[in-house]
């Protein structure tokens, strides 16, 4: 079962576009981000996830993501021990999220 989210927008229509970062839980996303996902239509949209972890890999969420959002776009994610903006700039440059 998955937790109730609080202070949802009302919709995300408007966004083409969707950045969406947390925590690595146990080798994937919180259920509090599957939540997120079930509670809006996805499609025809990019959804670029980030995360943190010492030490799971991004992949499992990557895995997941697309599996709730099948027709969204789910460009390459970011796994980050610490922040370090070379590294997020790299990343940016490398996904072009703009196009």
């Amino acid at each position: 079962m998955h937790p109730e989210l609080t202070n949802l927008p009302d919709d995300i229509d408007k966004y083409d576009v969707i950045y969406i970062g947390f925590p690595i839980w146990w080798y994937q996303e919180p259920m509090a981000v599957d939540t997120f996902l079930e509670s809006y239509n996805f499609d025809s949209k990019t959804i670029i996830p980030f995360c943190t972890s010492t030490s799971s890999s991004i992949e499992q969420s990557m895995t997941s993501i697309q599996n709730i959002c099948p027709q969204a776009t789910v460009l390459e994610g970011l796994r980050l021990q610490q922040a370090n903006e070379t590294e997020i700039d790299q990343w940016l440059q490398n996904i072009n999220p703009g196009n």
